[in-house]
């Protein structure tokens, strides 16, 4: 949705996070925002697990609204 914001904690492991045209590989105790509406991907390269936190905001959307 235009003017989301994405904000992703990682808790254990590590995420690489690309927005657009950057990367940045996240660990432990890290945190990212980023609009969420542009191309973005999340992926754990590593052979351990990773465990993230995710929330997303969008403009406009109620409390506890699925859309």
């Amino acid at each position: 949705a235009p003017g989301a914001k994405e904000l992703l904690q990682v808790h254990r492991g590590a995420v690489t996070v690309d927005v657009e045209d950057r990367s940045v590989i996240l660990g432990a105790g890290d945190t990212i925002e980023f609009p969420g509406d542009v191309a973005h991907a999340y992926a754990n390269h590593e052979k351990r697990p990773a465990h993230f936190s995710l929330a997303v905001f969008e403009p406009g959307a109620r409390a506890g609204s699925t859309s």
